[in-house]
């Protein structure tokens, strides 16, 4: 279906996500005009505003530079540079991390080489470099498919960031998730994770200063 057919049934409670996956200055234009029509800008009231993204980090700074007030999620090459500065040790030190972005989505994915080397941002990179990726993500905490140290989790969301978890399918995933302080998950089984949530087996964490909504 056409975006606008999307919008047009949807709920305004109901978040919404849209990945822009052509870098292109009209596209982003007409996407905004087409999300201020339906009340999903960030002011509008009554409405949950959207979160617009790209994994391109060039077409996430023309979302940006369009309108910094509607949440983006990270982009790959920015959750990259979060992890390294994360083991680096100099997180703390950066003014702001993934270029203001409102949300660090990791996916719920295998460490190993094979995996990483999957993600086009970790394609670019000399193999020595992701083979030490690859150690120092599975020797530090990765379990059942997902890396998440809650350390991480907890000064991302002390920055005012959400914290996702994305493509969780499964039951295992989704309590390391909730356990290691994520904020949500993204999931193709919406559901399945409802019910988690509604009978309390799964508790996400929340941003300081932000409304409990939902995951």
């Amino acid at each position: 279906p056409l975006l606008s057919e999307v919008l047009e049934v949807l709920p305004g409670h109901v978040g919404l996500n849209v990945e822009v996956k052509h870098h292109s200055a009209e596209l982003v234009d007409r996407l905004h005009g087409l999300l201020s029509s339906y009340g999903r800008i960030p002011g509008d009231a009554g409405t949950t505003p959207c979160y617009w993204f790209s994994l391109s980090e060039e077409t996430n700074a023309l979302l940006r530079a369009r309108d910094a007030s509607v949440p983006r999620i990270v982009s790959e090459r920015a959750v990259l540079g979060i992890v390294l500065a994360y083991f680096l040790g100099v997180l703390p030190l950066l003014p702001t991390v993934g270029g203001g972005v409102s949300c660090f989505g990791l996916p719920a994915m295998a460490t190993d080489v094979a995996s990483l080397r999957s993600i086009k941002t970790f394609k670019k990179l000399p193999a020595p470099l992701v083979w030490a990726l690859s150690f120092a993500l599975t020797s530090s905490g990765g379990k059942d498919g997902l890396w998440l140290p809650p350390a991480l989790a907890a000064h991302l969301r002390g920055r005012g960031m959400q914290v996702w978890a994305l493509f969780v399918n499964d039951e295992a995933p989704a309590r390391y998730a909730a356990a290691a302080g994520a904020t949500g998950v993204l999931t193709d089984r919406p559901e399945w994770l409802a019910e988690l949530v509604r009978s309390g087996e799964l508790n996400f964490s929340e941003v300081p200063g932000e409304p409990a909504g939902d995951h």
